[in-house]
């Protein structure tokens, strides 16, 4: 089955319920907006001309964002569509975070600064994590709820992880930079690399630039060291029954991740409210955050519970710190849902589509 094929059983499936018509939007994720997109766009053939004129900063997601949208254009032509963009979240970041050390002119001319991933992603987080110490009325610093304030550090757990240091709602420094490989170790990128390294391949292979850039984004990361494997899961596995490569594959994975986070305590000013996972690899999760917590748990003095680890803050609200030991900092998981918050911004930039929702679960959807 194709994605257009794909598409058509959906709208079938929708039909057949009588859900069809009540669908007043469409609502895309496309990963990258370079320095075009700092807000989710009404989508028209100006916006995915634009779309396309800066998919080669991210490759490998970008063209099929532009073809899920030009899909649903042909099969849905009478709905509107609003384009929701992973980068546009990072755009408040500041300067001294998002911005590379290269000659002005360069960066302006092409754009180049610290885009980071996952942003759709990491504002629902945020936005659930604020809620859950709301809920729990903790009142933070000694202060008073009216003057809640909130530094998160989220850690994004999946084959291409990166971390977000957020303080009140706003990003303000990442691992993920230009494009969406840059920062961390993943299945099979190499992360952030001495530029030395690309051209140092290059020369000694005899082979281009282009080339040399292919291996450290298809065949580095996990799957250069366990020896072709990239999936953090099967590597853990692997690990367990003394596989060397998948043990050094794990190990790095795990300190990398574990550096980065603690490097972030800068960028809150020295106190965070709460570490937060999100359990996008559903498999394995909670062995990694045990991994993670034992280089992360002297640096913010918090435990892990082994228990409340295992299903997940299931039970606790997401909370999977010790129980009744004092810290200021607590350790949370919540699962990500971009689809609500791309259905959020949908409703933000077409309103007036949504009046007749009287109480819309897309409005009411963080009030507990």
């Amino acid at each position: 089955m194709n994605h257009e094929e794909a598409a058509l059983e959906i709208i079938t499936v929708l039909k057949a319920s009588k859900l069809l018509n009540s669908i007043v939007v469409i609502g895309h994720r496309v990963s990258h907006g370079g320095g075009r997109f700092s807000a989710p766009a009404i989508i028209n053939s100006g916006v995915v001309d634009d779309i396309k004129r800066i998919s080669h900063i991210a490759q490998k997601k970008n063209p099929h964002n532009i073809m899920g949208i030009e899909l649903m254009t042909k099969l849905l032509p009478s709905l509107p569509a609003v384009a929701v963009f992973d980068t546009a979240y990072h755009s408040a970041m500041p300067e001294k975070a998002s911005v590379y050390a290269l000659p002005k002119e360069i960066r302006d001319d092409l754009q180049i600064r610290r885009y980071g991933s996952n942003g759709t992603s990491l504002n629902y987080i945020s936005c659930m994590a604020e809620s859950i110490l709301r809920r729990k009325q903790m009142v933070l610093r000694g202060q008073a709820k009216s003057s809640f304030s909130s530094n998160f550090i989220v850690i994004r757990l999946d084959n291409e992880p990166c971390i977000t240091a957020i303080v009140n709602g706003k990003p303000v420094d990442t691992s993920a930079g230009f494009f969406p490989g840059g920062g961390l170790v993943s299945g099979s990128k190499i992360g952030s690399i001495d530029p030395a390294i690309i051209s140092h391949i290059a020369k000694s292979k005899g082979i281009t630039i282009e080339e040399a850039f292919t291996i450290i984004e298809n065949d580095a990361g996990l799957k250069a060291i366990s020896g072709g494997e990239e999936d953090i899961r099967v590597l853990i596995k692997r690990a367990k029954d003394n596989d060397i490569d998948s043990s050094l594959a794990v190990d790095m994975f795990v300190y990398k991740l574990a550096k980065e986070a603690a490097s972030l305590l800068v960028a809150c000013g020295g106190e965070v409210h709460a570490l937060i996972f999100t359990n996008d690899l559903k498999d394995s999760n909670h062995e990694l955050r045990e991994k993670i917590m034992h280089y992360l748990s002297p640096v913010f003095r918090v435990q892990v519970c082994p228990s409340r680890n295992k299903q997940d803050g299931k039970e606790s609200e997401g909370i999977i710190s010790m129980k009744g030991k004092p810290t200021s900092t607590l350790i949370l998981v919540i699962p990500t849902q971009e689809e609500a918050m791309i259905s959020l911004e949908c409703k933000k930039q077409m309103p007036h589509l949504f009046k007749s929702m009287e109480r819309s679960s897309i409005r009411n959807f963080f009030l507990g």
